[in-house]
């Protein structure tokens, strides 16, 4: 139907069927969008993006292929955040990973340490009896003799009250280098796996911030091509909201589904500055749409 028509205007996104809170915060970035471009009543904002209602279509839409690059670029540096986000998600795994086999190596040291003590407590028993055993034969009286029994009976009693104590420690000593032996095996591949996964996401960013350099250098190269009043309203329209411009769809806008009127569908089509009542961006029409 003639030349493409394009019309812009600023807002924040909302769903169609929106929670309270996100009613809410609707309404705050309403408010402020309604304080930098005013309400969106008008029909023409020549004191804020264009310098007149009707828009030479090769210069917008040098601006509609800017803001196109820039959702690209945006693209881009979501996939920078979320390769940061994993890569700190993994650094978490790893430390998580290195507590979990401390405190497995811990905990067979202690074990570890019972069963020294009872050995140890088991071998002075042991030497206490037989050298009481040994005092025996020089005892020179009965009450001697007696006494001497007695404490080599009570010495056997608590040796053989500990056997079953350390029994089970050497049981749990035994299971827990066991359990050493695994993690350390499980530590060694689960630690090289996230070393693997963190230099990918490494290497990723790193590819992605090369292709975001290419892409500002270009980027200088397309700000020439659109008009400088547009560049610095634009600049500002993004500041608060990461598609500030969106075309009309389906005759709604494509941000909040905001019903576009008859009456504006016509004013867009005679390539006039058009603003969605509902989120405030600056809408435009595409080719299948007009």
């Amino acid at each position: 139907m003639g030349i493409l028509s394009h019309v812009m205007r600023i807002s924040m996104k909302w769903g169609a069927h929106s929670s309270v809170g996100q009613s809410n915060r609707l309404i705050t970035e309403r408010s402020q969008v309604q304080i930098l471009v005013g309400p969106p009543s008008l029909t023409f904002f020549p004191i804020l993006i264009f310098k007149g209602a009707l828009m030479n279509n090769d210069s917008f839409q040098a601006f509609i292929d800017l803001v196109d690059f820039d959702r690209k670029s945006f693209s881009l540096q979501a996939e920078i955040e979320k390769a940061k986000k994993d890569i700190e998600d993994l650094n978490n795994q790893k430390i998580a990973l290195e507590e979990g086999i401390k405190d497995v190596k811990e905990n067979l040291h202690q074990i570890q340490k019972d069963v020294d003590g009872g050995e140890l407590e088991m071998k002075d028993i042991e030497q206490q009896v037989a050298s009481k055993k040994k005092r025996l034969d020089d005892v020179s009286n009965q009450k001697e003799y007696v006494s001497l029994t007695h404490e080599i009976e009570n010495l056997q009693n608590k040796q053989h009250e500990m056997e079953e104590p350390l029994l089970t420690a050497w049981n749990k000593l035994e299971q827990a280098k066991q359990d050493v032996k695994t993690k350390d095996a499980e530590f060694d591949k689960k630690m090289a796996e996230i070393v693997d996964l963190i230099e990918k996401d490494e290497k990723k960013i790193d590819d992605l911030q090369i292709q975001l350099e290419a892409q500002a250098k270009e980027r200088e190269e397309k700000e020439k091509l659109v008009k400088p009043e547009w560049l610095e309203k634009y600049a500002v329209m993004r500041a608060q909201v990461q598609n500030p411009v969106v075309p009309v769809e389906q005759g709604s806008c494509s941000a909040c589904f905001y019903d576009v009127t008859s009456q504006r569908l016509i004013e867009l089509k005679k390539n006039k500055v058009v603003q969605c009542k509902g989120c405030y961006r600056f809408l435009y029409l595409k080719s299948e749409e007009e």
